[in-house]
């Protein structure tokens, strides 16, 4: 990689006239591809111009900045033909339009996908009052209100104290005046701005969920605890607690800055120590097994060659080896091996690189019994390799089973592949054998479309020229998918086609999903879905003040666990407890018997456990 510096400046000068050109080369001894960037006079970056996959085009994208030097334009990627130097922005391509008041603060922001096509909007406002209205949770400080509306208008407040702190957000559902609370998170700082306390309220005032940190001088975290994760409030107390005012999880630091223990809710400890350079060399359950490292460990790592002189207190795995050519490896600076075990099984991970210290080469041996042993290169079980081939800009063009010397013809995993002119994938040739310099005939193709601010829009599937698979989306205002048709192909070489719509409430929950009836609930939902040939459905949804879902297909859903907030306990639909939960809220047993044959809790009956 190189840079040029380019001064066009000349006296009189209005357009951007500092260049910086950066030359990579992403194959060795390869040609080059150029990026040109322009500078204001201010140091801001306001257009980069970048080769196009298509010949004879560049890509361009650009920013305008007002006098105070906001950014209050910025474009997506757009195509043209190679220009001879800086352009003039296009401002009929899409792009983000951002306002501010005369404080810098930003007033809301408009996504037009054209010249005037809006997309997407929000518009953001500012008072100053005192208290957090709708709570009894303060009444006297003032704060900076910052109301967010969307373009459905739904609303969002912040409220910032006089250190420029976010101690309060509320959520609130409905498009307009009166709208109804849902729920208020508060934020509580130390005198160093760490946060030491978040706790959600429903609409009432009353904590649902809470969390609580303490950190060290370096703001370090030490400690935590969590409604969902495990605190010392839990009944009964977690086995790290040593009281009340205890933190479940615990952490402590060596003087670098590197975490050497954690503790979890268990009781149960992770160990590491690093080397020199703060890189990790091994993890353990206990100080004296990492210290030094010691094949007790349950995870050991290598650097710089491939033997255990980064690691001499631990075995380097055998089967890890140097690369041979054409894949030969320059690891220095890089993890070459690691080393894992549990009570599940044991095994090693090796690395290799290229010349740049780019990843080239990874090998997985796993035993999982003890006397099955199942080694695998590059991710795949057989034994084989992969080679991937880009062009002269660095996109990926094609990857087929093999090596270089790999005599032809060759399986391809990707045959070849297509791009937009902005950049943006296109196609997928998946599959066929061929030579490794041609371009083979696949087995089938994907192809991707995107909308006007370059969102995926459709999908499809091709077999010989032939559609056996399509899917088109459709956006709402705020970026949610509205609406899906897709034509799928059927056992008997036709097709089945669905066209689903959805709806969503005011802070972006599903309420409804089906391809057939009309949909309802939310305050936004897509067409009604007509002409569906697969097997139709609908179903509904509803959430509580944590978005933990209320209801749904598999009926009304309860959290009973009083340490787990987020926990499902029991679902409508399985007469018998759901399922249970550690200290740490892992779930430890899952009960699909929708007879009362199975249940979970303190003596699980045959549920999964």
């Amino acid at each position: 990689m190189s840079y040029t510096y380019v001064n066009r400046c000349s006296n009189g000068s209005t357009t951007p006239c500092l260049e910086l050109d950066t030359a990579t080369r992403f194959t060795v001894g390869g040609p080059t591809s150029t990026m040109k960037q322009w500078y204001d006079g201010w140091g801001h970056l306001v257009e980069a111009q970048t080769p196009s996959p298509t010949s004879g085009s560049t890509i361009v994208a650009y920013s305008i900045y007002d006098t105070m030097g906001s950014e209050t334009t910025k474009s997506l990627s757009y195509s043209i033909t190679t220009p001879s130097g800086y352009i003039t922005p296009d401002q009929t391509r899409a792009r983000s339009v951002t306002s501010y008041d005369g404080l810098g603060r930003s007033l809301g922001s408009i996504t037009y996908s054209n010249a005037t096509t809006i997309v997407l909007e929000s518009s953001i406002s500012y008072t100053v009052a005192t208290g957090v209205p709708g709570t009894s949770l303060d009444s006297s400080t003032p704060f900076e209100r910052t109301v967010t509306l969307d373009a459905y208008n739904h609303q969002a407040i912040g409220f910032t104290d006089a250190l420029g702190r976010t101690r309060y957000t509320q959520e609130y559902s409905g498009t307009g005046s009166p709208y109804s609370m849902i729920r208020t998170v508060g934020d509580t700082y130390d005198t160093l701005g760490d946060t030491t306390m978040v706790q959600t309220y429903d609409s009432t005032g009353t904590v649902k969920a809470s969390y609580g940190a303490t950190y060290d001088a370096l703001k370090r975290l030490t400690g935590f605890n969590d409604s969902d994760l495990g605190s010392c409030s839990d009944f009964p107390l977690p086995a790290s607690c040593s009281g009340s005012s205890d933190f479940a999880w615990k952490y402590t630091y060596d003087a670098d800055g590197n975490q050497l223990s954690q503790v979890d809710p268990r009781n149960q400890a992770v160990y590491a120590s690093y080397d020199i350079l703060d890189r990790p060399l091994c993890r353990g359950t206990s100080s004296a097994a990492v210290n030094p490292c010691g094949n007790s460990t349950y995870a050991q790592f290598f650097y710089d060659s491939y033997s255990n002189t980064s690691n001499p207190g631990v075995t380097f795995p055998a089967g890890c080896t140097a690369p041979a050519s054409p894949y030969a490896s320059d690891p220095v600076g890089r993890t070459t091996a690691e080393l894992f075990s549990s009570s599940a099984g044991s095994g090693w991970r090796c690395y290799g690189y290229d010349q740049r210290g780019q990843q080239d080469q990874s090998m997985l041996s796993v035993t999982a019994d003890s006397t099955t042993t199942q080694t695998m290169n590059m991710s795949y079980n057989d034994g084989g390799e992969i080679t991937s081939q880009y062009d002269v800009n660095g996109r990926f063009q094609k990857a087929y089973f093999g090596t270089p010397s790999t005599p032809d013809p060759v399986n391809f995993l990707v045959g070849q592949t297509g791009y937009t002119g902005s950049g943006q994938l296109s196609s997928l040739s998946i599959g066929g054998s061929g030579p490794k310099s041609g371009t083979p005939t696949p087995v089938f193709t994907e192809n991707f479309g995107y909308d006007g601010i370059q969102r995926p829009q459709s999908t499809s599937a091709t077999v010989g020229g032939s559609t056996i698979w399509s899917q088109t989306r459709t956006y709402d205002n705020v970026g949610n998918v509205l609406q899906l048709a897709t034509t799928v192909p059927s056992t008997g070489g036709g097709t089945l086609t669905e066209n689903q719509s959805y709806c969503y409430d005011a802070v972006n929950r599903l309420i409804w999903a089906g391809n057939t009836g009309i949909p309802t609930g939310g305050d936004h939902c897509g067409n009604t879905p007509t002409g569906a040939t697969l097997p139709t459905y609908q179903q509904s949804f509803s959430y509580d003040s944590l978005d933990r879902m209320a209801s749904g297909p598999a009926g009304s859903v309860t959290y009973g666990d009083i340490n787990h907030v987020h926990a499902a306990t029991s679902l409508g639909s399985i007469p018998n407890q759901y399922a249970a939960y550690d200290a740490m809220g892992n779930m430890t047993c899952r009960n699909t018997d929708t007879t009362s044959g199975h249940t979970c809790g303190s003596s699980p009956t045959g549920a999964g456990r």
